[in-house]
């Protein structure tokens, strides 16, 4: 994972700050509390390693933003063979 920060880090504009805890059950709460504790930002999102989003998924998400207000989104449970033909055939799809 370092290297994959490290060499993604001269791709990227921003500073990318890594927050890791050891993988001792599910404790998902408790990493995303620690990564809030740490980020420097004004605007966080939380996405799932394991999610596939549209290239404009971050614009959305600042379009729908105000102040004193929590975005939340939802998403839709692919089966492994559909997930695997919209990555290998990168099929094209209504973001709205």
């Amino acid at each position: 994972t370092e290297k994959v920060i490290a060499e993604l880090q001269q791709e990227v504009k921003f500073k990318i700050l890594h927050v890791w805890q050891a993988d001792d059950g599910f404790r998902a709460a408790q990493i995303r509390n620690k990564a809030v504790a740490k980020s420097t930002g004004e605007y966080l999102i939380f996405l799932d390693g394991d999610c596939l989003v549209f290239p404009d998924f971050v614009a959305k998400h600042l379009k729908l933003s105000e102040a004193d207000y929590f975005v939340r989104g939802n998403r839709v449970m692919l089966s492994k063979e559909c997930t695997d033909d919209f990555i290998t055939h990168s099929v094209k799809m209504n973001s709205a």
